[in-house]
């Protein structure tokens, strides 16, 4: 796995090396500065090796996410070795490029998940689908019957149809 990941990410060497980490080598403490100043290859590697663990271990945390997610294939892309070496964590990495596979299925799961979840409770009782008729609004048709008209009633209307309204029984 590492030589391909480490050819994969060669190009990542000569920026680690800019950025000024250091790691103990098989020297003593004192002696590690002054060997990896000697030789900037030795610490070009280390600093490259340093940086591939820390994806590998970025990897391993957003496999809980992505279980497909294999960082030696991914290391083939170059898209994804360009976000890496902008900064983009592994896992924000593979989601970008691919998006378009991981979003619909997680859309699928979620649709899966909440229909089990409904025919479960509608299974067990405890949600019912409304029935015609119980609800608060009535499917049936009533007219108003001109015999049964308070007086009241009948002066409303009176005054209704004075301003134009059209009164329909």
């Amino acid at each position: 796995m590492e030589n391909t990941l480490f050819r994969g990410m060669q190009l990542f060497g000569e920026g680690a090396a800019e950025g000024g980490a250091e790691g103990p080598g098989e020297a003593t403490a004192e002696e590690a500065p002054r060997e990896q100043a000697q030789d900037p290859e030795l610490r070009r590697q280390e600093l490259a090796r340093r940086q591939m663990d820390l994806w590998e271990s970025q990897a391993q945390a957003a496999r809980q996410l992505y279980p497909r997610l294999d960082l030696n294939a991914e290391a083939r892309d170059p898209r994804f070795r360009q976000l890496l070496g902008a900064g983009v964590e592994v896992g924000d990495a593979y989601l970008v490029l691919h998006k378009d596979e991981i979003l619909p299925a997680a859309m699928r799961r979620a649709a899966q998940e909440v229909e089990r979840r409904l025919t479960g409770r509608l299974m067990a009782g405890d949600v019912r689908p409304p029935e015609n008729g119980i609800g608060p609004q009535s499917t049936a048709v009533t007219r108003t019957d001109v015999s049964q008209l308070t007086r009241a009633d009948r002066e409303d209307i009176r005054r209704r149809a004075a301003r134009g309204e059209k009164i329909r029984f």
